[in-house]
């Protein structure tokens, strides 16, 4: 199965590195010891706030669920593991952008608690969320907000970077 392979993969890796020479106790207390120092963390976080500047200058993105009470589980699962997904390509991008999650309650809420880190770690990677707040609570200038949604005839052919763009969490 995948363990299998993932553990074949693994034992390979390191038979290559045995045969190139390298040795992987070494290699293993340096990233130990860069580890310690926080010499990793720091770095990650100097490139992310070279990084963040930019979303002050752009639009933003906001969830909205406030239509779990109308979902499946399994679309429940589906929407949480979408918001990971997000956070996670956001604060990896060249450009991020501000991201939110309004009405962030229920069983969205507790399959992201799993989650290490979240809530608190994720705010400081622009991003916000409010279990309390509904979409215009958070975001009451409503005239920046633009739903997105499949059924509008519409079409967006630039982003505005003075909005709000609302995707609906179902």
């Amino acid at each position: 199965g995948k363990r299998q392979k993932k553990q074949l993969r693994k034992e390979r890796k390191r038979a290559l590195a045995i045969e190139q020479g390298r040795d992987l106790e070494a290699e293993r207390k340096h990233i130990d010891d860069l580890t310690k120092l926080g010499i990793g963390a720091k770095r990650r976080q100097e490139e992310w706030e070279r990084r963040v500047v930019s979303a002050d200058s752009s639009f933003r993105v906001c969830i909205d669920c406030a239509y779990e009470h109308q979902m499946t589980p399994k679309e429940i699962n589906s929407l949480a593991t979408q918001i990971r997904n997000c956070y996670s390509v956001n604060k990896k991008s060249q450009y991020p952008c501000y991201l939110s999650v309004s009405g962030l309650n229920g069983e969205t809420r507790n399959h992201l608690e799993k989650v290490k880190g979240f809530p608190y770690q994720w705010f400081s990677r622009a991003f916000d969320c409010s279990h309390e707040k509904s979409l215009v609570e958070m975001h009451p200038d409503t005239h920046r907000l633009v739903y997105l949604t499949s059924d509008s005839d519409n079409e967006l052919d630039h982003f505005d970077n003075s909005k709000i763009y609302v995707i609906g969490g179902i």
